[in-house]
């Protein structure tokens, strides 16, 4: 339960529950609750001194400033569903009435008034809590969004709220089209040098052969006609020579004109290209014979062919023309180098293109460049290499870097994306691409984070520095220190890797990256644990600002959030766990606006089969797996259902629960088609339904040259596995106790012993057992204590089928007493600065202390962490003496969990299966285990055998008996089981399921 505060999860047990609600408003300080409000009693605080009458050590007084005219005839129920099957989640929403006493609430609603602006920009969050528990440490936010809507009548105002999906329907890729625009630049007679033939236009910007004509409003200069096109030659920056052909020798300039001179652009230059066959190749030569081709000497020239090229010329590769006569040219690699040596004449019709080669650069002019998508410096100092930046003209892609927009027009790379260089007319339209590249969650947060383009909050209050104020621990290390009740992970959405810096003349000035957060003095998250070295403040001299590491795309791809809309470590946990590998990166080119939670949900999350939900309010994401669960995994049982003879079980051929076959479509080229299309398809599940069911999905992310093939294969299986035996919904309602503790996405183990009675379609009886279902809809009624739930099972996993994570091993470091363990980041660190995260969620439970060769060992009760020191784990009873450093802290082994210690450990983690022994066999369904190793064995688990060199391994069967060291399998397996064979997924002989490997 470690999402939520822990006097709340200790209430939360007792047989009343008094709840109370508090809403609060950002921008204002005002906020409201059901009834009167409590904090705890801190003296100093508030001018509260010790002896002041009517006060209790420890005890609660009312909170000023929290306004209790929040009407109990709100609504106060929270809708929340997930649709995994297309990658998406529904907004939550949330209603709420207030009493409008004296017109209190028509004011506070009032543009203008207490906000600026109550609809859509303001977020409210949305506390829940105990009536006699201290707000807000004791609270959770159990929902935040923006108002939607506003309605006042004569004695009330409503306020719907929405989630931050409200935000993220908003469009992103906001990128620019324009036009080439033609520029007319004037220049004098005296700036036309006839004994050159040069004509000089500062900073012209002119490429060769791109075509000009000139105007006079008296005489050109001699050689020159009006009306006439004109290639530029020799252009350098502030001079150029005209040509009338392409590459042809410059005009000789016979005069200077006279009056006001103009020349103008008329088109971009292009690649011009010759066709020739391969007669025209002389092998021994080394020459190519182009009658005419007009090749001045280190022409860059390149090749294409739809046969195959001449031996020693590669496609696309840049030459130098070697001119042999104006018919005939050599090739070089370098201007006036070696001759590239021809082996032979290839095959077909061959073409070559002079001019301009891929990657050559120029400068476009482009009538307005304002929207165009420009690459910011990320918060790290450095551009984000999974953004490139294009446009494209006619059929022609150019790329362009920082730096290359200016307001006149685009530096650009021509011939980019494989596409030809060509010549484009002026007044042609300009369109504007991003390319996006890398892991797709890293590619959602980064469109859901971007596009501030620095600091997203300023002017938060510190309290103070490494210092504490209190007689221990008297300073942290790097440690900035919020004030009390403000929370850096709930109030402003901080994860490890933001960015902060700090202002205002502290001797701290500067830029700071988060490592963990710390609770102090019962305040949860209080304290942010910084990279780098900070001296001591108390108080605090400057403020802080934050920036997301994630904020990194242009400002016009960026759906602009704030970090408390996002569950960013929800995010960082998923991909860690689960879409790690590098097969796991996605590439899509955009050219068009988008709604950011179209883009994220279609073409970033359900490829993966992952999907949107949304966590306490904030946008989080999670995945299609096998039923793992983990510490805050909330059991569903008979003490916690309401109506139970109202359960539900539904089983359907329908389009959310029943899919044989996934089938992606993938490669999509420039032009918008899939070039290619794999399908995954399960045989037995089509042969059992006599029905096929498609899953479609269009993966623009998706290519072979990033490994698509890879990653439809494993993701495909995932989801394929989830659908193919049409997939059980249970539908019930569940007491406060649960409800409050679970939301969409989580899995739950659903436990029924035969009292809930709920059909169990594996086995045909009234009793489900113990199985896991994930939940995918969730109507939490905070009147009524109650919530409907909507759960799906994964058929594709046998009901013993057991699945985990790999359990927490932290070491200690020096410094440890009896009860107060000091520990390091460890095991490769998979949460650097923060190793206590591994444990959250066990306090309560037995941890195994001991050496690495178990010659030391002793279990303790893990209680929590020290509040001021993250990294000092307490435990009960205390040891006899320290544990020295590089004690090793595990959790205890499967045989040490009963039913009051380690519960959480079984349904969390992995433990390693027994192997057994064959002794002898008898036939494919009968064999002896070592003598006493028949006690491990229980009936209707699976096994499988396999020889003990691995060469040759059965297919599963399930025991039907054990009787001594005897046992009988259900299906017969495709060899007689020999001495020495071993037995594997044996589980355990507390009834539990083998753990199996993903």
């Amino acid at each position: 339960m470690s999402d939520y505060p822990y006097n709340y999860a200790l209430q939360n047990q007792s047989s009343v529950k008094p709840l109370n609600v508090v809403v609060k408003f950002e921008g204002t300080d005002t906020q409201f609750s059901l009834i009167q409000s409590f904090k705890k009693i801190r003296y100093g605080e508030d001018n509260i001194k010790y002896g002041d009458p009517g006060l209790v050590y420890g005890g609660l007084i009312p909170i000023p400033g929290v306004v209790p005219i929040l009407s109990t005839n709100s609504s106060l129920v929270i809708t929340q569903k997930i649709e995994p099957e297309q990658g998406r989640g529904s907004a939550g929403t949330f209603s709420l009435e207030f009493v409008d006493v004296n017109g209190f609430m028509t004011a506070f609603v009032t543009p203008g008034k207490s906000l600026d602006e109550i609809l859509g920009g303001k977020l409210v969050k949305i506390y829940l809590g105990y009536q006699n528990t201290s707000y807000p440490e004791d609270y959770f936010t159990v929902f935040r969004g923006y108002v939607s809507s506003v309605i006042a009548s004569a004695t009330k105002v409503v306020l719907q709220l929405t989630d931050a999906n409200l935000k993220r329907r908003q469009q992103c890729f906001y990128l620019g089209k324009s036009t080439i625009y033609s520029p007319i630049k004037i220049f004098a007679p005296g700036d036309v040098n006839t004994g050159t033939d040069t004509i000089t236009v500062p900073n012209h910007g002119y490429t060769v052969d791109s075509k000009v004509t000139f105007g006079s409003n008296s005489s050109l200069p001699g050689g020159l006609n009006f009306g006439t096109e004109y290639y530029i030659v020799s252009p350098a920056t502030n001079t150029f020579k005209v040509s009338l052909t392409f590459g042809g020798a410059p005009v000789d300039l016979t005069s200077t004109g006279s009056g006001t001179l103009q020349v103008k652009l008329e088109k971009i230059s292009g690649s011009v290209g010759y066709s020739f066959n391969t007669s025209q190749v002389n092998v021994g030569l080394d020459k190519i014979n182009i009658p005419n081709n007009g090749f001045l000497q280190d022409t860059q020239i390149n090749f294409i062919t739809l046969g195959v090229l001449p031996g020693g010329i590669i496609f696309e590769q840049v030459y130098y023309a070697q001119v042999l006569n104006a018919n005939e040219f050599q090739l070089s690699l370098t201007p006036s180098g070696l001759i590239v040596d021809i082996t032979s004449q290839g095959v077909g019709d061959q073409q070559v293109f002079l001019a301009l080669a891929p990657g050559a650069s120029t400068k476009i002019p482009i009538a307005t460049t304002t929207d165009f998508a420009n690459q910011i410096l990320g918060p790290s100092g450095v551009y984000d290499a999974a953004v490139r930046t294009f446009i494209k003209i006619d059929d022609e892609f150019m790329e362009y870097g920082p730096g290359d927009i200016a307001a006149d027009g685009i530096t650009v790379d021509r011939g980019s994306r494989g596409s030809t260089i060509s010549e484009h007319e002026v007044n042609a339209d300009v369109f504007n691409y991003v390319q996006i590249e890398g892991n797709p969650l890293d590619l959602a947060l980064k469109i859901m984070l971007s596009g501030w383009g620095g600091n997203w909050i300023s002017n938060i209050a510190i309290a103070s520095i490494n210092s504490t104020g209190l007689p221990s621990p008297t300073t942290l290390p790097n440690a900035i220190i919020l004030p009390d009740r403000v929370n850096a992970v709930d109030d402003y959405g901080l994860a490890p890797g933001d960015y902060i810096t700090i202002s205002g003349g502290s001797p701290n000035d500067g830029v700071y990256t988060v490592n963990s957060f710390g609770d102090l003095s019962g305040f949860p998250n209080k304290v942010i644990f910084v990279n780098q070295t900070l001296v001591n403040e108390i108080p605090a001299i400057g403020t802080f600002a934050i920036r997301s590491q994630y904020d990194t795309f242009p400002t016009s791809c960026g759906s602009k959030l704030r970090g408390y809309d996002v569950d960013v470590a929800r995010f960082q946990e998923t991909k860690i766990n689960f879409l790690f590998s590098a097969i796991y990166t996605m590439r899509i080119l955009q050219s068009n606006p988008i709604a950011s939670k179209e883009i994220i949900e279609k073409e970033l999350l359900l490829p993966c089969g992952a999907y949107s939900v949304t966590r306490f309010g904030r946008l989080s994401v999670t995945i299609t797996k096998p039923p793992i669960i983990d510490s805050r995994s909330t059991i569903i049982d008979s003490s916690v259902v309401v109506d139970p003879q109202n359960i539900t079980v539904q089983r359907a051929m329908n389009a959310r629960s029943f899919f044989n076959e996934v089938q992606y479509q993938y490669n999509i080229n420039d032009s918008g088609q899939f070039i290619d299309t794999l399908s995954i398809l399960d045989t037995e599940s089509l042969s059992k339904f006599n029905t096929s069911s498609v899953l479609p999905i269009q993966a623009r992310g998706l290519h072979s040259d990033l490994n698509a093939e890879a990653f439809i294969n494993k993701r495909g299986q995932y989801l394929l596995r989830r659908y193919k035996d049409a997939a059980v919904l249970l539908r019930m309602k569940t007491n406060w106790e649960a409800s409050s503790l679970i939301e969409v996405g989580d899995v739950v183990p659903v436990y029924d012993n035969g009292d809930l009675h709920i059909s169990n379609f594996s086995d045909g009886s009234r009793d489900l057992g113990s199985q896991l279902f994930e939940v995918w809809e969730r109507s939490l009624d905070i009147k009524t204590g109650t919530a409907q739930l909507t759960l799906a099972s994964q058929l594709g996993y046998q009901i013993d089928d057991r699945f985990g994570t790999i359990s927490p091993s932290t070491k200690t470091t020096i410094g440890s007493t009896t009860s107060r363990i000091k520990i390091k980041d460890s095991y490769g660190a998979l949460y650097p600065g923060n190793e206590k995260k591994k444990w959250d969620g066990f306090e309560g439970e037995l941890v195994r202390f001991h050496s690495y060769d178990y010659t030391f060992s002793e279990a303790k009760t893990f209680i929590g962490f020290d509040p001021g020191d993250p990294y000092v784990m307490l435990v009960d009873p205390p040891f006899a003496v320290a544990p020295p450093e590089d004690t090793i802290i595990d959790i205890i082994e499967y045989s040490e969990v009963s039913q009051g210690n380690g519960q959480k450990y079984k349904i969390s983690f992995c433990f390693i299966d027994p192997t057994l022994t064959v002794a002898s066999g008898t036939s494919t369904t009968q064999f002896d285990v070592d003598p006493g190793e028949g006690a491990q064995m229980l009936a209707a688990l699976p096994i499988f055998v396999r020889k003990p060199d691995w060469s040759q391994e059965s297919s599963e069967s399930k025991v039907d008996s054990v009787v001594g060291d005897s046992v009988t399998i259900v299906t017969a397996i495709e060899f007689i089981p020999a001495v020495n064979d071993k037995v594997e997924l044996v589980g355990f002989i507390d009834g539990g399921g083998p753990f199996r490997i993903l």
